[in-house]
């Protein structure tokens, strides 16, 4: 092989090399989202938890309040 042939090959195979480490960085970084979306949303899930949880109370406690309110104003 002539040293031009040899040469390109290297290029070739470097650059090759060189893509290879870019999307596997992409792959890595993608990874690393889902890792985020899946916190985000298990996060979220346990948001809307408290969320009815908080609301349930709200309702029971606006109860007791108009029960009073009738006994006082009675």
């Amino acid at each position: 092989m002539s040293n031009l042939s040899i040469q390109n090959l290297t290029t070739l195979l470097l650059a090759e090399k060189e893509e290879k480490r870019q999307l596997y960085n992409r792959y890595k970084d993608l990874e690393r989202s889902r890792d985020h979306f899946a916190s985000s949303a298990m996060n979220a899930d346990n948001l809307r938890d408290q969320i009815r949880v908080l609301q349930d109370e709200n309702k029971q406690l606006d109860k007791a309040l108009g029960i009073a309110v009738d006994k006082l104003t009675a």
